[in-house]
Order: structure tokens, then C-alpha cells, then sequence
């Protein structure tokens, strides 16, 4: 459908050709826009709208002849989607330095003289808010062309669309009757064009957009397109550049499903995955109660300290590690950007599946993490070098520290590996190489920060750098615990805030784990730390004595099962763990049901 000047030359098939690779180029882009950082573009289709629009309401065909590309963004569909463009493509080989006038734009060429490219747009938009009501505050029509808009139409659009904005009028002859007098030659000449009511076309004036005449020719769109493949790390861009080329082109063919809508994962499908693969280590941290600490303010001076690049957050197991750093953004200064990567995984770190501790999983969640929060470019190629995989993250490193420096000259980029300890573990027990030992050799630009969480125990897994900070993270004070208990609902006297606080000896995951068995009576709380007091080791040691008293110290069954689940690959699924087929798992002692 896409339509090209039509001029007297020997070379008759030239502006077909070149119209035919405008729309390529200009649907390629839009297909590779679906992959910028934050974009809510979900779909696109080409040669007309998603089937399922015109499924459901039975459009007329003839009268959608203007779409030659359709945007769906937030959803795939009309009902789904909460802004949808439908743009009309037109090149002109010859003329491409001539503007568009309202006289050209309401020129009709055939027989009927209803094929202007006004009465094309009007056609469309009149069948849509016909069959679907809803979609007048939707819907945008473009014109998208390498020829720009002259500027008496531009400002004749303009002034109305402002007027109707700014003014509530009845109908089209008051829109005219406020217009500057060459305003209202340009908007009367396509009110007659678009044969539509004056209500209706009210509607259209604010629907209709030309921001894109004027779009750079062929050559530069391709210059882009493969600069941008480029970017993302393809390491043959003009091949990648004709496979999707070549993939929309078979799209527009008859018969070859155009009104499929081509979504994301579709785009990702180019590149040899979805876009889920692209996120190869996501965040597993199941949601939790979270009191201000205290020590955030004198962590946040850690990190900010200019000397230092690299910072060690450690404590011993249950302090609270990940929680307190999974909530620095809002401390930082403003403009600064969180990077967040798990190395724990929910427990999934030991899986064979799970390869979080290599280089090339990490860098490119890490990589496209960054894509997301400071509109980097993507990282899609995963057959790289270890060397280039570095390379790639260092340039987006760059690129990120730039980004958000563009906001405020103290802002930064801070980097969290969350449970580092458990990368070199794991990768030490499959014979292999932690990404994190080389993330800390990498030399960072200015307003990278790299920060590291680890068991206190474990800090001989790690070469610090010599402009390394350390912070330890302390149990909760009183204050803390006493918001800790308040969280749940619960409301004490200060004398039991203050004997709680002490024998759980001020950790979190302790607290957490007692105020979770949901005690009936306040005492309840203290009595379960009695006589001494408790660790999180505390805790364990007391289920496994509760299992020796009630099965004995020699049970074989015992040790059978607690043999497999040791040897069962994390996270242990919740079934075997309280239905294990030859044991009955005790509640634990703090529960008072024993």
C-alpha cells in the first residue's frame, strides 16, 4: 500500500523499488525500537492493522488502505494496547526536497477521486471510532515521508490542534471560525477533503500527526539501522541488517500472515532468543518487611567517598545484608541509577541449569540491566570472546556513568553483586571461574561504583583491590527492632520490645522467623528465644535436637533423609521438605505444637 510520487522517467520501476525500501527500512527501525531501553512498543504489524482488530468489528478493508505500518504500545491489540499509530508511507525518489502543500495532500488521482492521502487517513480513522467508540482517544494517523511539511499547512494544524485543546467547540464551523485567516484556508480545504462530519472530523484534526515528513532518506535510515546492530554487539551487522530486511519483506508478501502482529520476543527471535533469554540471571528476592536502618547514612558515605570504587558490605548470615542494600536508591544522590544482580538466585545458583557465575551470563544481564535504568544499548549477541564480552561491558559502563553525570555532576552508577561469596562457591565446585574476580580488576569510569556483598566468614574467597571500602553491617539496635515487631501488626509493652531486642540478639532473619509463627500472646515472642537467647544457627540446631529426641540418635531414617536433601539441587521444592516420604518433618520447637 505504500504509495511513491509518480513522475515520467525511464527508470520506471526505480520509485516502486525505492518506496518498497522505505517502508523496509522504516519498519525495521521500528522493530529494532522495540528493544530500546524502556520502550513500550509491543508490536508492530505491516500492510494493515493486527487481524484481531478487524476480526473482532469486522472492519472494512477498503477503507484501511492507509495503514501501511501499525504500533500497538502497552499491548498487542487495539483493546489491549493504550496508544496505537497508524502511519501512511510515502517517498519520493525525485521530489524529496519539495514540501507537501494542503493542495497535494487533497489531490486524488484515480477515477473516483477519493484516494488522496486526507481521505485515506480520514477513511481509517472514520471506520475505527465507527466500529470501536473507544479508539478516538487512542488512535494517532501519520504521514511519514522523506518530504517535509510546508510550513503554511504546519502552522495551520498546529493553531488547530491548539484551539481544540485550549477551547471547547461545538463543532467544526467554530474550530474555522477562530482560526488566523490563512489557518482557516489550510484546516476548510481538508475538512471538504476528508468528507467527514464535523464532530468526526474534529476528532481527526486531533488524531492526525506529520511530525515524521521530512524522515532521512534510504541511505541514512540503513546507516543507522546497522550502526545501531553494531551497538548492541552483532558481530556481523550488515548480515544481521539483511536477515531482518529480508524477514519484512516476506512479512508483506500475500498470504505470509503481515497482520501477525511482530512482538518483542518476536524481535529477540532475530537475535537467537527471546527477550527473557536476554536477562539470562534475574532477581530472585522474595519481598520483605524493611525498617530504615540506621547505618544506611553511614553506608551511603562509604560508597560516596571519591577514592574508593570498589565497596565490601559484609555481616555474618541473617543481618540483613541484601535487604539493606536492595534499598539504597533512594539515599543516593539524585539522578543516580541502581544496578542489581543476584547471584543467589532464590537458591538456584547451585543448579546445573543455573550458570549466574559465569562471565558471559553476568555481563549480560548486568549489560542490559544498565540498557534498562540509563538507556545503554542493548548487549544480544551471547557468541563473543570472554575478551569481548569485558569489552562490551566496559563501553557500557561508560556509556552509563555519561548518562546519568548528564543529570547532576554527583550522581552515579552503582553496581550491587548481592551475595558474591555464593558466585565463587558455585563456581568453584563445577571447576570453574567466578565473574567476579575480574569484575574487580576491571577499571571503572568516573561515577562507576561496584559494590559486594559476602559472609564476613568467607572474605578469603576474594583479592580486594587496593581502593577497596568495607563496611560491616550491624544487627538491628533497639529502635529498629522494636519497628521490626511494630511491622507485623504487633503492639508490645517497652519492656518486652527491649527483651526481644536482646535475645535475639538484634538479628533480622531471628526476628523474622519468631514473629512469623504468629504467637498468641506478646510473651509468646520472648519465650521462644529463652533461656539465653538465639542465633540463626540457634534456630537450626534446635529443630535438628527436636528431631534426635522424638526419632533417637541412631535413626537411619534420619539420616537417609536428611542425606537427600542436603544432595538435592537448591531451591529444595516446598514438598519435600515437609512431606518427605519416609519422615514427618516435627514443627519447630518455637512453635509449641511439639
Amino acid at each position: 500500500m505504500i504509495q511513491v510520487d509518480r513522475i515520467n522517467t525511464n527508470a520506471g520501476a526505480l520509485p516502486s523499488n525505492a518506496g518498497d525500501d522505505f517502508h523496509l527500512l522504516w519498519a525495521a527501525q521500528k522493530l529494532l525500537d522495540m528493544l530500546r531501553p524502556n520502550s513500550n512498543l509491543a508490536s508492530i504489524t505491516v500492510e494493515g492493522p493486527a487481524w484481531q482488530d478487524s476480526i473482532v468489528a469486522d472492519l472494512d478493508e477498503s477503507k484501511l488502505f492507509s495503514i501501511d505500518l501499525a504500533e500497538y504500545y502497552g499491548g498487542e491489540t487495539l483493546q489491549s494496547a493504550n496508544h496505537v499509530i497508524f502511519s501512511q508511507l510515502k517517498y519520493s525518489t525525485y521530489m524529496g526536497n519539495t514540501s507537501w502543500t494542503t493542495s497535494t495532500l487533497c489531490h486524488s488521482d484515480n477515477k473516483k477521486k477519493n484516494n488522496s492521502i486526507i481521505r485515506r487517513l480520514a477513511d481509517t480513522y472514520e471506520e475505527y471510532i465507527e466500529k470501536y467508540a473507544f479508539s478516538k482517544d487512542k488512535i494517532t494517523l501519520k504521514l511519514v515521508s522523506n518530504r517535509p511539511i510546508s510550513a503554511s499547512f504546519k502552522k495551520g494544524i498546529d493553531e488547530a490542534k491548539e484551539l481544540l485543546i485550549v477551547k471547547e467547540l461545538k463543532n467544526t464551523n467554530s474550530l474555522l471560525n477562530n482560526l488566523s485567516e490563512a489557518s482557516k484556508v489550510e484546516i476548510k480545504k481538508i475538512y471538504e477533503e476528508s468528507k467527514l462530519k464535523s464532530l468526526v472530523f474534529m476528532g481527526f484534526i486531533k488524531a492526525i500527526d506529520f511530525e515524521d515528513c521530512g524522515a532521512d532518506i534510504r541511505s541514512i535510515q540503513k546507516a543507522k539501522i546497522i550502526q545501531q546492530l553494531g551497538n548492541w554487539g552483532i558481530d556481523s551487522p550488515h548480515n544481521k541488517y539483511n536477515e531482518i530486511i529480508m524477514t519484512i519483506r516476506e512479512r508483506m508478501m500475500p498470504g505470509r500472515n503481515a497482520l501477525v502482529p511482530m512482538t518483542k520476543d518476536f524481535v529477540c527471535s532475530l537475535f537467537g532468543g527471546n527477550y527473557a533469554r536476554f536477562f539470562p540471571a534475574p532477581t530472585s528476592i522474595p519481598e520483605k518487611k524493611y525498617v530504615e536502618r540506621e547505618c544506611t547514612h553511614e553506608l551511603i558515605k562509604t560508597i560516596m567517598q571519591q577514592d574508593k570504587k570498589s565497596i565490601f558490605v559484609h555481616a555474618t548470615a541473617g543481618i540483613g545484608k541484601t535487604t539493606l542494600v536492595n534499598n539504597l536508591q533512594n539515599h543516593l544522590p539524585d539522578g543516580s541509577a541502581v544496578v542489581f544482580y543476584d547471584c543467589y538466585g532464590g537458591g538456584t545458583y547451585l543448579q546445573p541449569a543455573d550458570s549466574r557465575y559465569e562471565y558471559d551470563t553476568a555481563i549480560l544481564q548486568i549489560c542490559n540491566s544498565l540498557a534498562i535504568e540509563c538507556k545503554t544499548d542493548f548487549l544480544l549477541e551471547r557468541r563473543l570472546k570472554e575478551s569481548e564480552f569485558w569489552h562490551e561491558f566496559s563501553i557500557r559502563m561508560t556509556q552509563a556513568a555519561k548518562y546519568v553525570k548528564s543529570y547532576a555532576e554527583d550522581a552515579i552508577i552503582l553496581l550491587i553483586i548481592d551475595a558474591a561469596d555464593n558466585s565463587v562457591f558455585a563456581a568453584k565446585k563445577n571447576n570453574k571461574f567466578s565473574f567476579v574476580h575480574k569484575l574487580l580488576q576491571q577499571s571503572l569510569p568516573e561515577g562507576m561504583k561496584i559494590l559486594l556483598t559476602y559472609r564476613t566468614e568467607h572474605s578469603h574467597y576474594f583479592n580486594f583491590p587496593y581502593n577497596s571500602a568495607f563496611f560491616e553491617v550491624p544487627t538491628f539496635n533497639l529502635e529498629e527492632s522494636t519497628e521490626h515487631v511494630k511491622s507485623y501488626s504487633l503492639e508490645l509493652a517497652e519492656e518486652v520490645y527491649s527483651e526481644f531486642h536482646r535475645l535475639s540478639k538484634g538479628i533480622p532473619r531471628v526476628q523474622s522467623y519468631v514473629l512469623a509463627a504468629k504467637q498468641e500472646t506478646p510473651h509468646q515472642l520472648v519465650d521462644m528465644l529463652l533461656p539465653n537467647g538465639k542465633t540463626t544457627e540457634d534456630l537450626l540446631r534446635d529443630i535438628l535436637e527436636e528431631l534426635r529426641l522424638r526419632y533417637g540418635e541412631e535413626n537411619d531414617v534420619i539420616s537417609f533423609n536428611f542425606g537427600v536433601l542436603i544432595n538435592m539441587p537448591r531451591p529444595i521444592p516446598l514438598q519435600a521438605l515437609t512431606a518427605p516420604p519416609t519422615l514427618p518433618i516435627p514443627a519447630p520447637p518455637y512453635s509449641h505444637k511439639a
